[in-house]
């Protein structure tokens, strides 16, 4: 945030909003990822896929509702259901899944060049 003042004049200027990383609260990345195991639920998937992701989800879940988050275990698993995902999820699943799993890896501090901010 920039003020100039003078003459009776003010002008303020601030910059974009903040960060996904900041917007985002603890509760609501744990509630993500609880709506993207409901998603992999909900798609018709092999059972065994279904399995392992929700594996990852819920590893990912516990991870980062520590008391102090361990957000480098959450976001390797995050990796991991993606991974596991992206060979067998249809299009209409992965335009559900991705605005999550971007939202979650910006949160949980993914660098800009990860595979999941590029999803």
């Amino acid at each position: 945030n920039q003020s100039l003042f003078g003459d009776h004049n003010q002008v303020t200027q601030s910059q974009g909003a903040a960060s996904t990383e900041e917007q985002l609260t603890k509760e609501q990345v744990i509630e993500l990822l609880a709506e993207l195991e409901q998603l992999v639920q909900r798609t018709e998937l092999p059972e065994d896929i279904k399995e392992e992701a929700s594996m990852y989800l819920g590893a990912a879940k516990k991870a980062t509702a520590k008391e102090e988050p361990k957000k480098e275990t959450a976001l390797a698993n995050l990796e991991s259901v993606a991974e596991t995902l992206e060979v067998d999820a249809d299009n209409h699943f992965w335009n559900q899944a991705k605005p999550i799993i971007s939202n979650v890896a910006g949160w949980l501090g993914a660098a800009s060049g990860s595979f999941l901010l590029a999803l």
